[in-house]
């Protein structure tokens, strides 16, 4: 999905999609999803018909947290949707926070402070990406220690700030990619992307310690 600016195309930051099972706990990828918040902080659940033509289903989920912005959807390894969000306490920075089943108590929680989070099943698990709260680095978080461990990603060059677009999973016959597209302000191209090294099929049932990959940094 693209959006359309003044100067250049990107990627919208209205909704966030993903694909995911027919019904809620199944497995597949037959239908897509997709989450969205209202100005007024409402967050709402999208999954769309068979050929992907309309929307079969546009809830309000009640159970999310008053002021939510900028939310962020996948599938975990039951079939489930998470959600994570970006929420604006009262004088305080902007804090992260996931809903994850089964969506109260507990498991509608803050994971850290940051801005613009997004969220991806790679190899057996969630990574949460995020921005620090000055926009400055790119981080992320798994769901393998209960988020509890912050990794950064330190490549990010320019003394500009950036916000954090979009992680997609790109896959050849052998190896798989994590790509981050993300703005650089103050640039006339802003839209810029990070890949990482590739992690080999064969092992991807070991645990993917993502700390140690190596990223490239495209300016173009």
């Amino acid at each position: 999905m693209t959006k359309a600016y003044q100067d250049y195309l990107s990627l919208t930051d209205d909704y966030d999609y993903c694909w995911g099972p027919i019904n809620e706990g199944e497995s597949g990828e037959e239908r897509l999803w997709a989450t969205y918040v209202k100005n007024s902080g409402e967050v709402y659940l999208l999954q769309a018909n068979a050929d992907c033509t309309g929307w079969e289903r546009d809830e309000f989920l009640v159970f999310a947290p008053s002021g939510s912005r900028k939310a962020a959807i996948c599938f975990n390894s039951s079939g489930n949707y998470e959600i994570a969000l970006e929420i604006i306490p009262l004088q305080s920075d902007p804090e992260i926070w996931l809903m994850s089943p089964p969506y109260y108590d507990t498991a509608i929680r803050k994971i850290c402070n940051g801005v613009s989070p997004k969220l991806i099943f790679y190899q057996g698990e969630i990574f949460l990406f995020y921005q620090s709260v000055d926009r400055s680095k790119i981080m992320f978080r798994m769901s393998s220690d209960n988020y509890t461990t912050e990794h950064s990603i330190d490549l990010i060059s320019s003394v500009n700030s950036v916000d954090l677009l979009k992680v997609i999973q790109h896959s050849t016959e052998s190896k798989d990619f994590l790509i981050l597209f993300y703005n650089q302000t103050g640039d006339i191209e802003p839209l810029k992307y990070l890949i990482s090294s590739p992690v080999l099929k064969e092992s991807c049932s070991s645990k993917v310690e993502l700390m140690g990959v190596q990223w490239t940094e495209s300016l173009t």
